[in-house]
């Protein structure tokens, strides 16, 4: 609505054209964008010690429909108000004093170089563009992210991050003095949090790396994941749930290895298995192609085909068998040869059960090689 030539024209009006004045702002709607100045310094003496109500502030940009970019004042800032047809506005907030101790605040406790241009609230976040081209974003300890020109693109550093969906919340944290990155995620659906805890160098007087995945990473907490080197090179993984060792696998340096479990374990390739279960407590070899084996310093044991084979020590009970079975023939051979003196003198015939004889030396003499084909020839 346009003003009328008398309302233009009214005293009131007429007695604040082209003066301006400076006071700090006492109050500040926020929603309609205005805010009260009390002055202390005017060029008219109308204008000095008063309270000048709805000053609006200039906006960068400002459009009918809200889009502008808006600073909004805090109370005790220090306005520079001016007056156009008798409406006061505001054309600048000044950097206020601390009045305790006389110094400038704000956002001169962020070091800033000349050309330097900042955005800063005395919460600790502000946005800087250097004059060297570096972008900083500082968001307390929610966000702060570094943007370093590199020719025709800007590289972006970011030490803590933290963003918020309807589905959750992740956030990202760099601890300096721990040397440690900690990651949080909570899910609405599932509450679900996760910390990721990485270490490196001299983590402790044995290990030089550590890293671990788990809901905070505490005794007593849900499943957790840990890997460890050490400095002589010795890689352990354990796995646990509670604050209890499920189960932990050693990497030594000189390729040993070793693994507990306190469930179930299996070991598979091409050729074969090998599983331990921890119910029944059975445990099973079993080779798919070619033979098993078993050797240690005592023997060996063989499984190759269907034969099984006993060597070394462990022998003993094929070697004992095939001795007894080589002395069962040679009685029986000897039998068949035997002869007697009869009464005249006379040496006598074979004795009549030969037969008997002759069928036990092919007997024990099959028996003999078929253990020796059982035994594999070990």
């Amino acid at each position: 609505m346009v003003d009328t030539i008398y309302e233009n024209s009214h005293p009131s009006r007429r007695s604040t054209n082209g003066t301006f004045c400076f006071g700090y702002v006492k109050s500040v709607d926020v929603t309609n964008r205005v805010c009260t100045v009390k002055t202390f310094f005017a060029t008219s003496d109308a204008l000095n010690d008063k309270h000048i109500k709805n000053c609006r502030w200039l906006s960068a940009d400002a459009g009918p429909d809200g889009d502008d970019m808006t600073s909004i004042p805090r109370s005790d800032t220090l306005a520079l108000v001016f007056f156009v047809l008798g409406e006061p506005f505001i054309f600048g907030f000044f950097r206020a004093q601390n009045k305790k101790g006389n110094a400038a605040g704000g956002a001169a406790k962020i070091p800033l170089t000349e050309g330097d241009k900042i955005i800063a609230t005395r919460a600790g976040n502000y946005l800087t563009v250097k004059a060297n081209g570096l972008i900083q974003l500082q968001c307390k300890d929610t966000l702060r992210m570094l943007f370093l020109p590199n020719k025709s693109e800007l590289l972006i550093l970011c030490r803590n991050h933290e963003i918020k969906t309807d589905g959750g919340f992740v956030s990202w944290r760099s601890d300096n003095a721990l040397n440690t990155l900690h990651r949080a995620l909570y899910r609405k659906d599932l509450a679900q949090s996760m910390v990721i805890l990485e270490e490196k160098g001299n983590v402790s007087s044995s290990l030089i790396y550590r890293k671990a995945i788990g809901p905070g990473i505490t005794p007593g907490s849900a499943l957790s994941y840990e890997t460890t080197i050490g400095v002589d090179g010795t890689v352990t993984t354990n796995v646990g749930i509670l604050g209890q060792v499920l189960h932990s696998t050693v990497v030594k340096p000189d390729g040993s290895s070793t693994v507990t479990a306190t469930g179930d374990v299996s070991v598979t390739t091409s050729l074969g298995n090998i599983t331990a279960k921890a119910t029944a407590g059975n445990i099973t070899a079993k080779a798919t192609v070619g033979s098993c084996s078993m050797e240690g310093s005592g023997g060996k044991l063989k499984l190759d085909k269907g034969k099984v084979g006993l060597g070394g020590p462990a022998g003993e009970l094929v070697d004992l068998t095939t001795q007894a079975l080589q002395l069962l023939i040679d009685t029986c051979t000897n039998m068949l040869k035997e002869t007697h003196v009869g009464n005249l003198g006379y040496p006598t015939s074979p004795p009549t059960n030969s037969a008997d004889y002759a069928k036990t030396v092919a007997d024990a003499t099959l028996l003999k090689a078929k253990l020796k084909l059982l035994a594999g020839g070990v």
